[in-house]
């Protein structure tokens, strides 16, 4: 996406130039010819690296479809089809000519249509480094709405492609040219740790890049993870001429759809090449070294692109004549004594930029929030689409239990479980790739692309969940006549074949609870069920009932066919990478739901609500008070709801608007607009197993604060909207949990992508100082997992389950952004506000006139709040992330009632399963991935009973994020990778990048290692203190923070004793 872009002012450039040296001389023929430093230290030759490139957008204005086979042209002329087709022919025509391209979504697609042998000249192409790949994954994803995995995910699916399609290629280089903001992570893992030597973007904020202009530090390397340290750095450039974005430099876009002037001889050379060369000794004199890159392309450019590399070689044959024949003036070139422009890559620049043996500065933050302008903070989109973004999240956590399943069951058949030659995880695996993208779950797209990305993903729900209820129905040697059943609504109290079953008596409910995490769970269920009734929950393994309550559940979303209640149940330890199976009985008809707790509704009194773990205090339904258990910390908590309006302006003068990418309240530093507490409505439940506090604010905010046995966290389940919009505002949701005894001074830390958590400061950048104008959006960030805050006695932590836009704007508060609606749009290209309703839009011009139809959309969610010590924030949110992440997955069967114990046995012969040897991995340790690879490891002969799994560990926990100075969740872990694999032994296991697209002692091998300054932080990191090393057998030690990623082959050793059919 190539937005609207606010360039820093004419005069600044004008200004600016006349203090830098303005120099350069010599050339060649346009081949690659790095020139290296003369003797004569006085000579200096430029190395102009031309970089051709497309940037192809994965979904934003039109459909990924739309997109590829250049349909709907009517919204955007785009045809990424004829991009590939037409660059492909122009590169086979001039061996001299070089294209970078970046999206496998599209890519895959080109690649499946080809002949053999147009496949076979593609591959002499990328052997000849003529085509080459950046970043390689299935799109571009974003950095600041996506959670690791998904970026692992769909990263490792375009490395995958690669590796297979052309002989073990490897990307060798990150390209992030698009999205809006950068992240930690995405430094660490997804550069460094996927094999990367480099990373490359465009965006960062504009006061940042002028400082970085005048410091001459637009490359540098990038050692973003205090924990990783060195071992995890990786060397960043910003691309489009050091201008902000990732296109050509101004003036010469030699695209054919574009009005820049091509080269013509005999007509404008000598102007051509002169605004050429002012252009790039402009950037040449604000880098360090001798090599320059130029991005000379941008979004879906080089449909015909015979003309482009026509342009392009005009461009290069002149400025080089030019350069050979003495006619650029040696006062143009300063500190340069000649120039070298011709095709090049961004490996190839990388590998120039080693060469130059600079010193570079180092950065150690990350690159939020973005910013265009004064009033232009990217903000918003850390929020939009919020069911989207939910949807998600939900099936990327899916498709992390089905991959388990898949590879177990594998193991134990010895072979594919599944008749077609691919996995039907694979549309599932596709849909939540292609969602990633930076105008995916980001939110910025067009309405009709977001239900094509929501469409995708459902689809791939739906075959993946089938598949893996036929798993576990293998598995547990379930009844031929049972089906499990997965529902996807039971976030609006949805499930139909709970539902049918709960209308009357005579027909029983069994629950399979697959819990994807290797540490066992005690978790508190919630089913919808029809009536109100008395239900009996029994564990099928030992008969054991299960403790239940039964509650009203107030259709506060407004679903058609919701059910009216919900049955709550305990489920006693459910085994790591296992599943328990439970039986629900309708008893009798007797009603035994809880009615409100009358004594709670007196305004006059103040009330106590606890577990073992936890005491909450409240006052009219409102929260007052959060302690531990015993009161050994208390901190005051008020919660309240509110609204920023949004900025909707006409006119000519600072009117940028409030929309899908930015967040501008109507004044820049507005006071939240807050709902009055006295006129919210109570009703509370209370029983042993939870408590419940029903509150609404408005006919369009409510929330249900629970409390659950043996939970250390209080829920906030929160329903807001339809928005109104009546009077053509805009308004941006806001939750703010505040203590008036906690000061943190406008200090607060977000996770990055889940995983290393960023200090914050308000009206502050850790790395370069802030000239503040807009103190609320400015001080927005991401946060995917959690933000908390502290002081030196106590601190407050806030998880979420999706990505939201969070902060600290007052002393002892944290605030987050869970739905918005914009009446205009904010001009960054994608041309309507970010206004979603539940009736969906009429078609594009000139087909229909784009308007809304139905009401505003319903946004329900859930916060966990937890405190503790001082030291606490980090903790308690890490303690909870994964289980957060990964909820038990739960299946439904029926089956009619029979009174003995034979006929659980009937419908489940076996009632639980660990896939683990032990009970537990340690708990500071994720199965990040457990996925089935579809070849043996290193082309080794499969047999029927061999199986290659890809294993990533990870530790959940950064150094220092202990409950204690001596905490071992923070400390190093140990991992006998054996236990993962039951009645099998390993048989070779082989350490990988993080993508698993090479071994990873042949990355330790040929990467690049460059020279830094030292930061603000720290120094030189052991490099060696951060390997995954190896202990005795298959063991394995991971630092914290470090995701180790093995392939993994093994053999049975033990008879198979599941059935075996095909599904």
């Amino acid at each position: 996406m190539m937005s609207l872009h606010f360039p820093l002012p004419t005069i600044f450039y004008f200004a600016f130039s006349c203090l830098l040296l303005i120099n350069v001389k010599e050339a060649s023929s346009g081949k690659i010819l790095l020139q290296e430093k003369s003797s004569d230290q006085s000579q200096i030759i430029l190395n102009v690296h031309i970089v051709p490139h497309t940037h192809d957008d994965v979904g934003w204005l039109k459909t990924v479809d739309q997109y590829y086979y250049g349909l709907n042209n009517t919204i955007q002329h785009a045809s990424v089809q004829s991009i590939l087709d037409s660059t492909v022919r122009a590169l086979l025509e001039n061996s001299e000519r070089k294209f970078t391209y970046v999206e496998m979504a599209f890519f895959t697609k080109w690649w499946e249509e080809q002949t053999p042998a147009m496949k076979d000249r593609v591959k002499e192409l990328v052997k000849n480094r003529q085509l080459s790949f950046a970043n390689g994954g299935w799109c571009m994803h974003d950095e600041a709405t996506t959670f690791y995995i998904g970026m692992i995910d769909q990263t490792t699916r375009g490395h995958d492609f690669l590796k297979t399609a052309f002989d073990g290629y490897t990307p060798r280089v990150g390209w992030q040219l698009d999205p809006f903001g950068h992240s930690a992570t995405q430094a660490s893992l997804l550069s460094a740790e996927v094999g990367f030597d480099a990373i490359y973007f465009g965006r960062i904020d504009h006061q940042d890049l002028l400082i970085r202009q005048i410091k001459s530090e637009c490359e540098g390397v990038w050692r973003s993870s205090p924990n990783l340290g060195s071992d995890a750095q990786v060397f960043f450039g910003l691309t489009g001429g050091f201008r902000g974005n990732y296109g050509p430099p101004g003036g010469f876009d030699l695209d054919g759809y574009s009005s820049d002037e091509p080269f013509v001889d005999g007509i404008n050379i000598d102007q051509r090449v002169s605004e050429f060369v002012d252009n790039i000794i402009w950037q040449a004199n604000i880098s360090r070294g001798r090599n320059i890159m130029l991005t000379m392309g941008s979004d879906f450019q080089y449909e015909n692109a015979f003309e482009n590399f026509k342009r392009l070689d005009s461009l290069i044959h002149f400025v080089n004549q030019y350069q050979q024949q003495g006619k650029i003036f040696p006062e143009k070139l300063g500190r340069f004594s000649g120039l070298n422009v011709f095709y090049s890559n961004p490996e190839i620049y990388t590998e120039a930029k080693l060469s130059d043996e600079t010193v570079w500065n180092l950065k150690e933050d990350d690159f939020f929030p973005y910013s265009d302008c004064n009033d232009c903070f990217w903000t918003g989109y850390f929020t939009s689409r919020p069911n989207l973004k939910r949807f998600e999240r939900v099936s990327s956590s899916f498709l992390q239990a089905a991959r388990q399943l898949e590879a177990y069951y594998s193991m134990v058949q010895g072979s594919h479980v599944y008749v077609d030659s691919k996995s039907p995880l694979e549309s599932l695996e596709s849909a939540i790739s292609v969602v990633q993208h930076h105008d995916g779950v980001s939110g910025t797209s067009k309405q009709h692309v977001a239900y094509d990305y929501a469409f995708r993903v459902d689809s791939g729900m739906k075959s993946a969940s089938k598949y893996a209820g036929s798993i576990l129905k293998n598995i547990l040697r379930s009844s031929p006549f049972t089906e499990l059943i997965y529902c996807q609504d039971l976030n609006v109290s949805k499930c139909e074949v709970i539902q049918n079953a709960t209308l009357n008596m005579g027909t029983d409910v069994y629950v399979v609870a697959y819990n994807a995490l290797v540490q066992s769970r005690e978790e508190i269920m919630s089913v919808p069920v029809s009536r109100d009734a008395s239900f009996e929950v029994q564990s099928v393994q030992d008969d054991t009932t299960m403790q239940s309550v039964l509650l009203p559940s107030p259709n506060y979303t407004n679903t058609k066919d919701a059910a009216p209640f919900m049955l709550h149940f305990d489920t006693g330890l459910i085994p790591p990478l296992g599943a328990a199976v439970f039986r629900i009985r309708m008893t009798s008809l007797r009603r035994s739901a809880l009615k409100p707790e009358s004594k709670i509704h007196d305004t006059s009194r103040s009330y106590m609500v606890s577990n073992d773990k936890i005491q909450a205090d409240f006052k009219s339904g409102m929260l007052q008070q959060l302690c531990l258990e015993h009161r050994s910390v208390c901190v005051k908590i008020k919660q309240i709801w509110g609204y920023y309006t949004s900025f909707n302006s006409s006119s000519t003068e600072n009117s940028q608007n409030s929309g899908a990418y930015i967040f501008r309240p109507f004044e820049a530093d507005q006071e939240l607009k807050t709902f009055p507490s006295g006129s919210s409505k109570t009703a509370s439940y209370v029983s042993e197993l939870v408590c419940e506090i029903h509150t609404t604010f408005s006919n369009w905010v409510t929330q249900i604060i629970r409390i659950k046995k043996n939970a250390p966290y209080l829920e906030m389940q929160y329903i807001v909207g339809p928005i109104p919009d009546q009077d053509g505002i805009g308004k941006e949701i806001v939750t703010r949990y505040s203590s008036e005894n906690l000061q943190n001074n406008g200090v607060f830390y977000t996770d990055s992508n889940g995983r290393e958590f960023m200090k914050r400061q308000k009206g502050k950048r850790i790395s370069w100082d802030l000239l503040e104008h807009q103190p609320v959006a400015g001080n927005y960030y991401p946060v995917n997992a959690a933000i908390y805050i502290h002081d030196d006695v106590s601190s407050l932590t806030v998880l979420n389950d999706r990505s939201q836009g969070g902060s600290s704007l007052k002393n002892g508060t944290i605030e987050l952004m869970v739905h918005r609606r914009t009446k205009h749009d904010d001009a960054r290209g994608v041309g309507e506000p970010i206004d979603e309703t539940d009736g969906g839009m009429s078609a594009y011009p000139p087909y229909g006139e784009a308007k809304r139809r139905g009401r505003g959309i319903i946004v329900q969610g859930i916060h966990r709040v937890m405190v503790g010590s001082a030291r606490d924030g980090a903790a308690n949110a890490r303690s909870q992330m994964d289980g957060n992440f990964s909820p038990l997955h739960l299946f439904f069967a029926t089956a009619l009632c029979a009174s003995s114990k034979s006929s659980n046995e009937a419908v489940f012969e076996k009632a639980s399963f660990s896939m683990l040897q032990e009970n537990n991995l340690p708990p500071n340790v994720m199965l990040v991935t457990f996925a089935k690879l579809n070849g043996p490891l290193n082309d080794a002969v499969t047999t029927p009973t061999t199986t290659t799994v890809l294993v990533r560990i990870g530790h959940q926990y950064a150094s220092g994020e202990g409950r204690t100075e001596d905490d071992l969740l923070s400390s190093p872990a140990s991992v006998d990778l054996s236990v993962l694999f039951p009645s099998h032994q390993i048989v070779r296991m082989v350490e990988k990048t993080l993508s698993n697209n090479q071994e990873r002692s042949t990355w330790e091998k040929k990467r690049f290692h460059w020279n830094a300054s030292s930061g603000y932080k720290s120094g030189l990191f052991d490099r060696n203190s951060t390997k995954c090393s190896s202990g005795l057998g298959n063991t394995i030690t991971i630092c914290p923070m470090k995701i180790c990623t093995f392939e993994v082959e093994v053999v049975a050793t033990a008879g198979n004793d599941f059935q075996s059919d095909v599904l």
